[in-house]
C-alpha cells in the first residue's frame, strides 16, 4: 500500500489571535486554534494515521498544539482520513459555539437580544482550513515533505468565498470591524436605567457600548466553555497587574515584612467602597501582600473606573496613606522602594529557519523527535515565563506570546533564548543548520489599546529578525512622550546591552541625563563618510565622558557597546538610541525611586 503524508493546516491565525480588546480575548483566540489543532491531531491518529507533527508526546499533556499537522497515512484512503479530520475540528468549533451561545441566550430578559443565526453563521464562516495529502517518495523523506509544503501553499492561495447571509445595516463588530454585531441595538441602554448595563456585561460580556459579532462573542465568553482541567490561563492577568510588579516587587523577598504590610493593605481595601466587586487575579497569581486583588487597585488612576465623586476622593486618600505604610515598612526592613510604573512588556518569540531545519530531516521519525523537541521547548516556555513573573498567553511549537513586567521582559527573553538552544541541541540532528529564536518585545503603558501593544510586540519581532538579521532581540519603547524608539541586537550583545541598561542608575560615576543627546549632537556635528573622522568622533566622545566626569566602570560599560575607537556615525548615533532607551527602560521598571 502507498504511504502518503497529511498536511492540514488551521487558521487564520495572527489576525485572529490578536483581534482583541481585552485580555481574555487574547488568550481564548490562541486557545481555540490550540484545541481544534488538537482535536484535528486526535482524530488523526485515532485514525489509524501515525502523527509526525505535533508529536504524540504532545497529546497526551495539555500545552498547546501548533497550528499544522503533519501524519503519515498507511492504513486507509487518505482523502477520506484528511475529510474526517476536517469535520472533526468543524464539529469542535461548533460545539463550543453552542456552549457559549446557548448559555447568553438563557439570560433573563437580555438573551432575547442575541441574534443566534447570525451569531451561529459567522462562527461557522471562521476556520480557514486546507489540506493536501502527496505520495511518499520512497527513500526520501525531505522531498516528499517539500512537495507536500508546495502544494499546501498552492491551495491556500486558492480562497473559498461565499455569500454573507448575515449583512444587516447595524454596527460592526468592536473588536475588528469585519462582521456585523449580532447583538440587538435594543439592549444597549441610553444610560444605565436600573443596572441594564450591568445585566449586559454579565449576559454578554460586553460594556454599554462595545457591539461584538459571534466570533467576537465567542472570544469574550468562550472560557465559560472551557473543561476545568483546560482552563489553565482562561482569564488573562491585566496589564495593570503586570505593571504593578514594579512595586510589589518591592515587598516580594521580604518574607519578614509580609504581615505588616498586608496588614497595611487590609486596612485600605477595608476603607473602599463596594470592595467585594474589585478585580481579583485568576488562582495561581497570588501575591503574598495583595492576595487575589488585581495590582490595579495600587494606580490611583485606574481607582476612578470604579470610583468618582467623594467615594474616589476617599479611595485614593487611602491608596497613598498605604503605600506610604508600605515604604516605611519596607525601608525599615533594609528593602529598596521603587517607583510604581504603569508600563508592561508585550513578548513575542519565534523560531528562525524553522522550515530549512525540517526540511534537513532525512526520516520521519527524525521528524517526529524534531516535533518532541518543540512541544519540550513549548512546555518550558511557560515556566520561564512564571519563574519571571509574567503570564504565558500561548506557547506551541517555536512561538511563544506573553505578558511579563518591564524588569524582568529582557532577562524572559534570554531564557527562552537559552531554553530553546538547548531544546534543539537535545533533538535530533539534521542536515541543515540549526534553528535560532528571535524575539520582540513591545514596552506599552497598560492603558494604551491592546490590540496597538500586540501589534507592536510584532513589529518588533520582526526587526528583530530583519533588521537585526534573526538570533536576536528588539525592543520597542513606546512611551506617552515622544516618538517610539526601536533598539535590539543579536542575543551575544545582551550583557553589554543590559549593563548600559544598570549604568542609568543615579549612582556615583553612572552615565548621567542628557548624555545621549550630546553625543548624538556630536555624531551630527562630525557627519560624514571621511574614513578620517572616525578616530576624532572616539576622541570627542571621550572629551565629553571626561567633561561629565563619567567614572571608569561607566566609561568601560558605553566603549562595549560603541565598540573600537574606528567610530562610525550609524554606530554611534545606534549606542545614543540605546542609551535613550536603556535610560528608560531603567525608570518603567520602577528603578528610579
Amino acid at each position: 500500500m502507498t504511504a502518503h503524508l497529511l498536511l492540514f493546516s488551521i487558521g487564520p491565525v495572527q489576525d485572529f489571535i490578536a483581534t482583541a480588546r481585552k485580555g481574555q480575548d487574547l488568550w481564548f483566540g490562541s486557545w481555540l486554534l490550540s484545541e481544534l489543532a488538537r482535536t484535528a491531531a486526535q482524530a488523526a491518529q485515532d485514525q489509524g494515521a501515525e502523527l509526525i507533527m505535533p508529536a504524540r508526546i504532545s497529546l497526551q499533556r495539555q500545552e498547546a498544539v501548533a497550528n499544522k499537522i503533519a501524519a503519515r497515512v498507511t492504513s486507509k484512503d487518505a482523502v477520506a482520513l484528511a475529510t474526517a479530520v476536517e469535520a472533526a475540528a468543524r464539529q469542535k468549533l461548533a460545539d463550543l459555539a453552542k456552549s457559549v451561545f446557548d448559555r447568553i441566550a438563557a439570560a433573563p430578559s437580555e438573551g432575547r437580544h442575541l441574534h443566534r443565526d447570525n451569531a451561529d453563521a459567522q462562527v461557522a464562516d471562521l476556520p480557514e482550513i486546507t489540506w493536501v495529502v502527496v505520495d511518499e517518495v520512497p527513500g526520501d523523506w525531505g522531498e516528499t515533505r517539500r512537495r507536500a509544503e508546495a502544494a499546501l501553499a498552492a491551495r491556500k492561495s486558492l480562497r473559498d468565498f461565499g455569500p454573507v447571509t448575515w449583512g444587516a445595516p447595524v454596527p460592526k463588530s468592536r473588536l475588528d470591524g469585519q462582521r456585523e454585531s449580532v447583538i440587538d441595538e435594543a439592549a444597549f441602554p441610553k444610560a444605565n436605567q436600573n443596572g441594564r448595563a450591568e445585566r449586559l456585561r454579565q449576559s454578554f460580556g460586553v460594556g454599554p457600548a462595545e457591539r461584538l459579532c459571534g466570533v467576537g462573542l465567542l472570544k469574550r465568553n468562550g472560557r465559560h466553555a472551557v473543561a476545568a482541567q483546560q482552563a489553565r490561563g482562561a482569564r488573562v492577568i491585566s496589564t495593570s497587574h503586570v505593571a504593578s510588579w514594579s512595586i510589589r516587587r518591592a515587598w516580594s523577598e521580604l518574607s519578614a515584612a509580609h504581615s505588616d504590610i498586608k496588614l497595611a493593605f487590609d486596612h485600605f481595601i477595608e476603607a473602599l467602597p463596594g470592595k467585594d466587586s474589585l478585580s481579583r487575579v485568576p488562582q495561581g497569581y497570588e501575591d503574598p501582600v495583595l492576595g487575589r486583588f488585581d495590582g490595579a487597585v495600587l494606580f490611583a488612576g485606574r481607582l476612578a473606573e470604579d470610583y468618582e465623586g467623594d467615594q474616589l476622593v476617599t479611595a485614593r486618600a487611602a491608596l497613598k496613606d498605604f503605600l506610604g505604610k508600605a515604604r516605611s515598612i519596607v525601608e525599615g526592613h533594609g528593602g529598596r522602594w521603587p517607583h510604581l510604573s504603569p508600563y508592561f512588556a508585550v513578548v513575542r518569540a519565534d523560531g528562525d529557519h524553522m522550515g530549512a531545519w525540517l526540511d534537513g530531516m532525512s526520516t520521519p521519525a527524525d521528524h517526529q523527535n524534531a516535533s518532541a523537541a518543540l512541544a519540550g521547548f513549548a512546555a518550558s516556555a511557560e515556566s520561564v515565563v512564571a519563574r519571571h513573573h509574567g503570564h504565558c498567553v500561548f506557547a506551541g511549537g517555536d512561538d511563544v506570546l506573553a505578558l511579563l513586567p518591564v524588569a524582568t521582559a529582557l532577562d524572559c527573553a534570554a531564557a527562552l533564548n537559552d531554553a530553546f538552544t538547548k531544546a534543539i541541541a537535545d533533538g535530533p540532528k539534521g542536515s541543515g543548520a540549526a534553528p535560532t529564536l528571535s524575539v520582540g518585545i513591545r514596552i506599552s503603558h497598560a492603558t494604551d489599546p491592546f490590540r496597538e501593544s500586540l501589534e507592536g510586540a510584532r513589529e518588533a519581532e520582526y526587526a528583530a529578525k530583519h533588521t537585526y538579521g534573526r538570533a536576536a532581540f528588539a525592543v520597542c519603547l513606546d512611551k506617552r512622550s515622544g516618538a517610539p524608539v526601536l533598539v535590539g541586537g543579536k542575543w551575544d550583545e545582551l550583557p553589554s546591552f543590559r549593563a548600559l541598561q544598570n549604568a542609568q542608575d543615579p549612582d556615583a560615576g553612572s552615565l548621567p541625563r542628557g548624555l545621549a543627546y550630546d553625543l548624538r549632537h556630536l555624531a551630527e556635528r562630525l557627519a560624514g563618510e571621511d574614513s578620517a573622522l572616525s578616530p576624532i568622533r572616539a576622541l570627542e566622545v571621550d572629551r565629553v565622558l571626561d567633561q561629565k566626569n563619567v567614572g571608569n566602570d561607566a566609561t568601560r560599560t558605553l566603549w562595549a557597546r560603541l565598540g573600537d575607537r574606528d567610530l562610525s556615525v550609524a554606530r554611534l548615533t545606534r549606542v545614543c538610541d540605546e542609551m535613550i532607551a536603556t535610560r528608560a527602560l531603567a525608570a518603567l521598571d520602577g528603578g528610579d525611586s
